[in-house]
C-alpha cells in the first residue's frame, strides 16, 4: 500500500498535541478517534520522543486525516520546500478543509445575501406603488405630503435593512433615485418600482442557488474523501458528518426562507441569520459523527446504501 501523504506542521506558542488534534480533526479526549490520531501523529515522528511535551517550532508531521492503521514515515508532502511560511499556509489550508472553513465564508455571503432579497424586504418597495395607487385614489383624502411621507419611511426603511449594500445593489444609486414612479405617458406607473423589484428578486434566487451549490460541493468532497479511505468506520464517520450538515442546512434553511416571507429583516440580521445557520450545519455534522463513534456503532451505512460503489478512487 503506497505510504499516505501528509503536512508539516510547525507547533505554535501555547499549543499542545491535545490542541492540535482538535484543531486539525476536530476530535478530544477520551473518544476512541482522538487516540487513534494520536497514535498515528505517534508512528509518523518516531524521532519526537514526547508529544506531550512540544516545543514551539517543532515540525510535525500530521495527515489530513489520520489512517486506520498508522502509516511508517514516507515522503514529505512539502519536503520541497523548507519555507516556514509555506508550511503555515498548507496547515491552515488542511485545517480548513477538515473544519469546513473552505466552504463556510461562501455559505454566509450567499445566505446574507438571499436573506436580505427576501420577500419581507421586497415587500416594502412594491408597497411604495401601492401608496401612489391609494394617493391618486382617494380623491383628495389622502394628501400629497402624506404620500411623500408615506414613500419615504418605506424607502428609508428598505435602505437601512440592506444597509451597506445599497449602492452595490443598485449600481452605486441609492433606493431614492431607483425606486421612482414612471411619469412618462402609456408607461405604468410602477414600471421602475416592478423592474427593480424583479431585478432583485433575481439576485436573491441566485444567492440561494450559489447555497444549494456550495452544498453539492462539501457532498462531493465528503464523497472524495469516503473514496481514499481505508478504514470503513472512518468512510462511515465521514458520510454520516456529511449528511447530517446536508439536511441541517436544508432544513434551516427553509425555517428561514419561511420567516422572512413576511418578516423584512436588516443586514445585521439577515448576516447573523446566515452565520447562524452555517454555524448549526457544521456543528450538527460534527455532533453527528462524534455520536457515531463513541456509541460504537457498527451499522455500515456506506456499504448497505451503496455509497462505497458510487464514491470510488
Amino acid at each position: 500500500m503506497t505510504p499516505p501523504l501528509y503536512y508539516e506542521y510547525a507547533v505554535q506558542p501555547g499549543e499542545t498535541i491535545t490542541t492540535i488534534i482538535h484543531k486539525l480533526y476536530g476530535w478530544s479526549p477520551p473518544t476512541r478517534r482522538y487516540g487513534e490520531i494520536l497514535d498515528a501523529i505517534k508512528a509518523l515522528n518516531p524521532e519526537v520522543p514526547n508529544l506531550h511535551n512540544l516545543w514551539p517550532g517543532t515540525v510535525l508531521r500530521v495527515s489530513d486525516r489520520a489512517p486506520a492503521v498508522a502509516a511508517p514515515p514516507g515522503p514529505l508532502f512539502l519536503s520541497a520546500s523548507p519555507d516556514p511560511a509555506e508550511r503555515r499556509q498548507m496547515w491552515a489550508m488542511a485545517w480548513a478543509q477538515r473544519s469546513g472553513l473552505l466552504l463556510a465564508p461562501g455559505a454566509v455571503a450567499m445566505g446574507t445575501a438571499a436573506n436580505l432579497l427576501s420577500e419581507g424586504n421586497l415587500t416594502l418597495l412594491r408597497q411604495v406603488g401601492d401608496e401612489y395607487a391609494a394617493y391618486k385614489a382617494s380623491g383628495g383624502r389622502i394628501t400629497k405630503g402624506q404620500y411623500d411621507h408615506r414613500r419615504r419611511v418605506l424607502v428609508r426603511q428598505f435602505a437601512d435593512n440592506v444597509g451597506p449594500m445599497e449602492k452595490l445593489l443598485f449600481g452605486g444609486a441609492t433606493t431614492q433615485e431607483e425606486i421612482r414612479i414612471a411619469r412618462a405617458g402609456g408607461v405604468p406607473y410602477d414600471a421602475n418600482i416592478q423592474r427593480q423589484v424583479g431585478r432583485l428578486r433575481q439576485l436573491g434566487k441566485a444567492a440561494g442557488a450559489g447555497g444549494i451549490l456550495l452544498g453539492g460541493v462539501g457532498v462531493t468532497a465528503a464523497c472524495y474523501q469516503i473514496a481514499h479511505t481505508v478504514s470503513q468506520k472512518e468512510k462511515n464517520e465521514i458520510f454520516v458528518e456529511a449528511m447530517t450538515s446536508t439536511l441541517v442546512g436544508a432544513g434551516t434553511g427553509a425555517a428561514i426562507s419561511l420567516f422572512l416571507l413576511s418578516n423584512p429583516v436588516g443586514w445585521g440580521m439577515a448576516l447573523l441569520l446566515a452565520t447562524g445557520s452555517a454555524a448549526a450545519t457544521w456543528q450538527a455534522g460534527k455532533w453527528a459523527a462524534q455520536v457515531y463513534d463513541t456509541s460504537g456503532s457498527t451499522v455500515d451505512l456506506v456499504s448497505g446504501l451503496g455509497i462505497d460503489r458510487l464514491c470510488r478512487s
